[in-house]
């Protein structure tokens, strides 16, 4: 029971995949999804956070692999979210480009790098729940992503980790987060 009230969420998701090989080294796939998540809060007032949100998405990808080594991924993806949040029509339409490679360092370390951008079209009200949900918590506009990872094995059981992420969503300021761990693995 949250403080609130009962809250009740509903998601229907069908999704198919395909996926073609071309050699060892190049791989072709194409997902397709359709859907709908709601939100209901029957508690008079907590309604702003209600919201029913039909969802359509296309992700084409190539995936360049070499050997154990070296592998490099470029997608696309469409997306399509049309909601209704207290009677008011809400669409977003997405076009993101996503490029990430990681490279592994025989036993001893991997090293991944991702870059995300997105133009995102929205028509509804901002600074909502179900604009957070149909932006995918980023901003109407151009959006950018991007994270590095470096995983290096010390020892047999040690393993140190850095990791960095940023992010630019829309007219918003940049944002940077760093993070190092060290994990003993068994």
């Amino acid at each position: 029971m949250l403080t609130y009230g009962v809250e009740i969420r509903t998601l229907n998701d069908v999704s198919l995949r395909w996926r073609k090989n071309a050699g060892r080294q190049w791989t072709f796939a194409m997902q397709g999804k359709r859907g709908s998540n709601e939100l209901q809060t029957p508690n008079p007032k907590f309604d702003n956070r209600n919201y029913a949100v039909t969802y359509y998405e296309l992700m084409p990808s190539i995936t360049y692999t070499l050997g154990a080594k070296f592998r490099a991924t470029t997608l696309y993806k469409w997306n399509e979210k049309k909601g209704n949040a207290n009677s008011i029509p809400q669409l977003s339409t997405t076009n993101s480009l996503q490029v990430e490679s990681k490279y592994n360092l025989v036993q001893s370390g991997v090293f991944t790098a991702k870059l995300t951008y997105s133009s995102i079209d929205f028509t509804g009200t901002s600074n909502s729940t179900v604009s957070y949900f149909m932006l995918d918590g980023l901003q109407p506009g151009k959006n950018f992503l991007w994270n590095i990872d470096f995983t290096k094995r010390l020892a047999n059981a040690l393993e140190i980790s850095f990791q960095y992420e940023g992010r630019k969503a829309g007219e918003s300021r940049t944002v940077h987060v760093g993070r190092a761990s060290l994990r003993a693995v068994l």
